[in-house]
Formats: structure tokens, sequence, C-alpha cells
């Protein structure tokens, strides 16, 4: 909860530029104490300014904390549900790395399968962003 309330504090004090890349953490602390409002809220106040759907994290956050306000409200999954696919499609990187992770088998004919197709179009500051958020 610490992290978390730091984090907005440091935000705050320079939401133009994010020197210290805060939206890089913000999503995952919210999501850790389960603040899924935080995290919904953040994205449609912050989505025209930042653009943070094209981030990966929130891309998988967002589907997350929808999928957790959907359980809670005894909702059915088809928001998240279409959100997850928009970032998998998105970021195909980051289904790959958790499936691994997670010892998951996916079948061959999967999307996101070749891993030399999934590097291709990833530049390498978006791995870079795909890696930390995995690491998270």
């Amino acid at each position: 909860q610490a992290a978390f309330e730091l984090g907005k504090l440091l935000y705050t004090l320079s939401p133009e530029s994010d020197p210290l890349a805060m939206l890089l953490l913000l999503d995952t602390h919210a999501l850790k104490t389960e603040d899924y409002g935080f995290v919904l809220g953040f994205v449609e106040q912050f989505e025209v300014v930042h653009n943070v759907k094209m981030l990966p994290n929130f891309a998988y956050s967002t589907a997350l904390a929808t999928f957790y306000r959907e359980v809670v409200s005894d909702q059915d999954h088809g928001p998240s549900s279409a959100l997850l696919e928009r970032a998998v499609l998105f970021y195909p990187l980051v289904a790959h790395w958790l499936c691994d992770k997670c010892a998951i088998s996916v079948p061959s004919n999967a999307l996101f399968v070749s891993h030399e197709t999934i590097h291709k179009s990833h530049t390498k500051s978006l791995t870079q962003q795909c890696q930390l958020y995995l690491e998270r």
C-alpha cells in the first residue's frame, strides 16, 4: 500500500514528463492493493493525455481490473475478455512469456506461439516494457 501511495505522489509531481516512469508501476501496485477502480479510473482519465492503453502494462491491467470488478459484481465476463483479447493481439510477447512462466502449454497453431515472429514485431523498448511488466 505504501509503495502504491508513494508512486501516486511521485507521479503527481510531474505527470507531463513522468521522469521516474511511474506509469510503468502504478497499475501493478493498484492491482496488488486490489484498487481496481484506480486502474480503470486512471485509464479513463489519462487516456487522452498519455494514451495509457497503448502501454502493455495498462492493456493487461485494465483487462484484469475489469475481470475482478465483474467477479465482485457477478457480471458477465464479456468486457474483460474483449480487453484481454485486445491486449494479447497488441502485445503477444507478454502472453507468450506468461505462458512460459506459468508452464502452460499452448497449441502450435496459437497466434502468439512463434517466438521469432513476435520479437520481429516488437521494438527493443517495447520488449523492455513487456519484461518490466512481467517481472512485477
